[in-house]
């Protein structure tokens, strides 16, 4: 069965054409924004900005190929699934292999820490393989009407 080496959240990656190895910029722990007002309701906000999550996979055993099924969701302090990603990765001709997930916004529905959770298909389930926590800390600004912006200026 392969095995999940290591799982990174980053803001971008890059990868040497001649060395093949990768380079992870701006790792993210925490994320602190200002906002103006909370979503309508309904929806859920985002977070305009892009991130990567870049997870490295390789065989259990070296000298045999094998393939497996990924999974990555991102849960929010509730629990609540907010982003999922499924895949396979393939180690047939390569003890191993990094995937690289590109987000284009991160969905944002409390104050909290969210995790992204990285399974492995085992059997008929899914079975926890990673968990990469990220706070997630959003300060609203309340629009404030033209008439008590007048007033207050």
């Amino acid at each position: 069965m392969i095995q999940h080496v290591w799982t990174v959240f980053c803001s971008s990656s890059a990868i040497d054409r001649d060395t093949n190895q990768v380079s992870l910029f701006d790792l993210v722990e925490r994320i602190g924004v200002e906002g103006v007002g909370p979503a309508p309701p309904g929806q859920k906000a985002i977070i305009p900005a892009r991130f990567q999550l870049v997870t490295l996979w390789t065989r259990g055993d070296a000298n045999e190929g094998e393939t497996g099924a990924t999974r990555m969701r991102l849960l929010a302090p509730n629990g609540e699934e907010l982003l999922k990603s499924e895949g396979d990765v393939n180690l047939r001709e390569h003890q191993s292999r990094r995937v690289r997930i590109n987000i284009g916004g991160l969905p944002f529905v409390e104050n909290g820490r969210y995790h992204f959770r990285v399974e492995l298909r085992d059997g008929d389930g899914w079975r926890v393989v990673g968990d990469v926590p990220v706070q997630i800390d959003v300060r609203l600004q309340v629009e404030r009407e033209p008439a008590e912006e007048a007033a207050a200026g």
